[in-house]
Order: C-alpha cells, then structure tokens, then sequence
C-alpha cells in the first residue's frame, strides 16, 4: 500500500494562543505503530529507521502515534506538550 497517499494534519498551539498546522504522511503503519512524518527527506527517513530499529521486538506494546516534524516547529511541539503535563 502506497503510504505517502494517507495524509493527516496535527495542530499544536503555542503559549500564545498561535496555531501551527504540521501536514504529515503516513511512513509506518504497523498493527502497533504509526509514525507520521512531514517531510520525505534524509533525515526524516533516518529518525524513521531509527524508531524502527529500536521497537522491532517490541511486538507486544502498543504504542501512540509518533509525528516526525522539521526542527522549525520543535519549539512549537514542546510548549504544547509542556501545556499538558
């Protein structure tokens, strides 16, 4: 199945009440895993093989979706998940 035809958008909200919009792919779609990513490039790809690589032999575990963003929006992501712990 082509993946890169699936597509989600995520919103995160910022301390400031801003909305940024992440449009993303589906990379991996496990019975266990997916991993949603924004960009195609190498290393988008490369952190996608790497949570591969370490969760293979974690089978019995689900897990949530993982969302692999460019590093613009890290600050973005980080108040947002900061915001709810």
């Amino acid at each position: 199945m082509d993946f890169l035809a699936q597509k989600k958008e995520y919103r995160f909200k910022n301390i400031e009440n801003q909305v940024c919009r992440v449009h993303t792919h589906l990379a991996i779609n496990n019975n266990n895993l997916k991993v949603w990513r924004e960009n195609d490039d190498k290393k988008s790809r490369k952190a996608t093989k790497l949570i591969m690589d370490s969760l293979q032999d974690d089978n019995k575990y689900m897990f949530p979706d993982l969302v692999i963003v460019s590093s613009k929006y890290l600050k973005v992501v980080a108040e947002t998940v900061k915001s709810f712990v």
